[in-house]
């Protein structure tokens, strides 16, 4: 097992070679916990964007399903292509997110529109969640001295 690697994991798609095969892009520094962040950060406004774009049509729009296929499918095929071609993950990774805020909104208006209110405490709970953790990681909870 290689040394980047000291743990093993059932996900095909990391061995023990994946952290070293993959080229570094061009003028990489070293991978940090703000620059995660904020590249997630990015991605959830796009993925939230594009939700409310679906979302404001509205349960009674007839495109809804469209959304909903278009946005599961193409964020399942890009999902499989980023897993396969590590390099192009900057590239396809906005793309991913805006298909998938496709999905969660048409799936969001639809589930909104049987049972009324479940959206938003899922919505609550979900940012409940992440601020909680957010929070625990700024106050360093848990890390000792790291």
């Amino acid at each position: 097992m290689a040394a980047t690697m000291a743990w093993r994991s059932a996900n095909p798609t990391i061995q023990a070679d994946t952290f070293s095969r993959v080229p570094a892009a061009f003028d990489a520094g070293v991978m940090t916990i703000g620059g995660t962040v904020n590249k997630t950060a990015l991605s959830l406004v796009m993925l939230l964007i594009s939700a409310g774009y679906v979302w404001n049509r509205g349960a009674a729009d007839p495109g809804i399903g469209a959304f909903i296929m278009a946005g599961a499918l193409g964020g399942f095929a890009l999902a499989l292509v980023t897993v396969f071609k590590h390099a192009w993950a900057p590239y396809t990774t906005p793309i991913y997110a805006v298909l998938e805020g496709f999905a969660l909104g048409g799936i969001s208006v639809i589930f909104e529109a049987t049972y009324p209110g479940i959206v938003s405490q899922a919505v609550f709970l979900t940012f409940g969640t992440l601020g909680a953790l957010l929070i625990a990681w700024c106050s360093r909870v848990g890390l000792g001295s790291y």
